[in-house]
């Protein structure tokens, strides 16, 4: 019998193992990939993982790095990141060198791949790789430095031009508009101002903090007025432009906000801690994109606790009338 009890409860953890959030340190299993392919990230592949945690990048550590081929030859370094407005990292502008030097060439991200250095590679460079020819290159849509375009022209051609690579599911035009709307991660960063769902100001954003394996913000870092910096979730962010100015809308309640986890500029500790990556979406009540989902599922009674408005247990029911003879 004591077998049968033992046997019973492996059947049980086997069996609930797939639906467990996190893995052991050290047995992170990594898919097969064909033979001369490029493994590239998806959303639902996790949270990237380096010894157990995360490889979160702030933006304007991201931006600066060198761009190279699969093959190992350098073409530029990055110059800007281009979001969408859910979050996702539509396009890198590279800053060309050699024949390319002083163009800006809009890439579409789903052509970059994101190469984190291991913690135990002391004085490395994450390493960033395009899957692109010199030819495809050269002839690329692009304009020159310090001449950002206004209409986003030469980033939306680079959709064509590549392919259709950087659509990511269509490009992201706002209602009553005819051009799509994308953000600067550098001026996002650069102190954008956040307000309330009245308007009435909040904060400014200070860091941007991306996620690169999957090609997504996780967060970013709000200074609110008057108090300390708390990390939001892109998610609780509405992001819209009017009249060619970024505006950021965070409709949570200011006390909840003042409550929100705090997050110090350079805490490499919440960039790579996925508790501290969940403990900032769970405390929003957003899932945590990396789950599949878009809200935390609303809480259930434990399962010793009867429903709300279930009759009280042990309460024997009340006897039926009895039936009285006719007169």
């Amino acid at each position: 019998m004591h077998f049968k009890i033992l046997f019973a409860s492996a059947l049980v953890a086997a069996s609930a193992a797939p639906f467990a959030f996190a893995q052991q340190p050290g047995t992170t299993q990594t898919p097969t990939q064909p033979k001369g392919q490029t493994p590239t990230a998806r959303p639902d592949q996790g949270m990237p993982a380096e010894k157990g945690g995360l490889k979160l990048q702030r933006s304007d550590r991201l931006i600066g790095l060198n761009l190279e081929t699969t093959s190992g030859e350098k073409i530029g370094r990055i110059e800007e990141l281009v979001l969408k407005p859910n979050g996702e990292i539509a396009y890198v502008v590279l800053s060309g060198s050699g024949a390319a030097q002083g163009k800006m060439i809009p890439l579409p991200w789903t052509l970059v791949q994101f190469q984190p250095v291991g913690a135990d590679m002391a004085g490395g460079t994450d390493r960033v790789t395009v899957r692109i020819d010199q030819a495809k290159l050269a002839s690329a849509p692009n304009f020159a430095s310090g001449a950002w375009p206004a209409d986003w022209k030469a980033v939306t051609e680079a959709d064509a031009h590549f392919g259709g690579a950087g659509g990511m599911g269509g490009r992201p035009t706002e209602a009553g508009m005819t051009r799509p709307t994308y953000f600067r991660a550098s001026q996002v960063a650069r102190g954008a101002a956040v307000v309330d769902g009245t308007g009435a100001p909040i904060g400014t954003i200070g860091d941007v903090i991306v996620d690169p394996v999957t090609g997504r913000v996780n967060f970013v870092a709000v200074s609110l007025t008057g108090a300390k910096t708390v990390a939001v979730p892109w998610e609780v962010i509405q992001a819209s432009r009017k009249d060619d100015k970024d505006h950021f809308v965070i409709a949570t309640p200011k006390e909840k906000l003042q409550g929100a986890p705090e997050f110090k500029s350079g805490d490499n500790m919440a960039l790579t801690d996925p508790a501290y990556a969940t403990q900032v979406y769970t405390y929003y009540s957003v899932r945590p994109y990396w789950s599949g989902g878009a809200s935390m599922p609303k809480s259930t009674p434990p399962k010793d606790m009867p429903p709300k408005d279930a009759p009280p247990k042990d309460t024997p029911p009340k006897d039926k009338p009895k039936d009285t003879p006719p007169q």
